[in-house]
């Protein structure tokens, strides 16, 4: 399982050591750390993060990034690997873009939800973010003394599934991969609360509101099961999408496994 949250004042990082495999076989800890923005983190945090990683990467867009710049110590990679192509309200986490997705949906929580499904589709369909899923297991393929850590806004959707594509690259239990990606929701708890409370007072007269912000900043397993789903429908079944889609050889596939797994 999945270690909780690092860190008090940055809600959604986790290491994901421990984490069981199929076959019997965990996932190191101090290798693989999902996140969300670490420019959230105060010192003295930032820097005892940024100790146990050598490199960063950051799925955010450019515009994201001028929004809420993060700042990394000497002696640690920052590579930008912006997941999607263009913003895509929802995902892309920007001042404007939020309430433009917020108001869209204000009245419509149900709509809200389908719009979230079909974004996580989105991320698959696209040829522009899967060549980047591509280069992001490239990052792990590579040697690394200590950990990887990757992260977008709110650590839920972009961070979630790159998560989940490495934890099925190296052979965790479906069950679990989903355990991990709704822990999200958890540790995001007082933002969504707080987004809720904050939208009830601006439109009391938008009763069905919270159930929105509730769609939009949170998870939902039909989330992911879309992604799933997307991968089913383009490529056959993951094993496929491994291979055809994200290029990745059996060969490479061990490698991974040999680096970030122990018995």
């Amino acid at each position: 399982m999945a270690e909780k949250n690092l860190y008090a004042n940055i809600r959604n990082v986790r290491d994901l050591g421990g984490m069981r495999t199929i076959d019997g076989r965990s996932i190191r800890y101090g290798k693989l750390i999902r996140s969300n923005n670490i420019s959230d983190l105060s010192e003295p945090f930032r820097s005892e993060l940024l100790q146990k990683v050598d490199t960063v990467v950051d799925l955010r867009d450019p515009m994201e990034y001028k929004e809420r710049p993060q700042y990394i110590t000497e002696g640690v990679q920052t590579i930008s690997l912006p997941l999607l192509e263009k913003n895509i309200p929802g995902i892309s986490r920007r001042e404007l873009l939020d309430k433009i997705v917020i108001c869209s949906y204000l009245f419509h929580p149900e709509a809200a939800k389908k719009y979230m499904i079909r974004m996580y589709s989105v991320m698959i369909e696209q040829e522009y973010s899967i060549r980047q899923l591509e280069k992001f297991v490239r990052i792990l393929l590579e040697p690394h003394e200590k950990a990887v850590l990757w992260h977008c806004s709110a650590g839920k959707d972009r961070a979630g599934l790159a998560a989940m594509i490495t934890e099925e690259l190296l052979g965790i239990p479906r069950e679990t991969i989903f355990e991990d990606y709704l822990r999200s929701d958890e540790n995001l708890r007082p933002d969504i609360d707080d987004k809720k409370k904050q939208v009830t007072k601006r439109f009391p007269f938008a009763r069905k509101a919270p159930q929105t912000m509730e769609y939009l900043f949170g998870v939902e397993k039909e989330f992911l099961d879309s992604a799933y789903e997307t991968i089913d429908q383009r490529y056959g079944n993951f094993e496929s999408f491994v291979s055809e889609g994200l290029h990745i050889s059996p060969e490479e596939r061990e490698t991974l496994k040999e680096r970030y797994l122990t018995n």
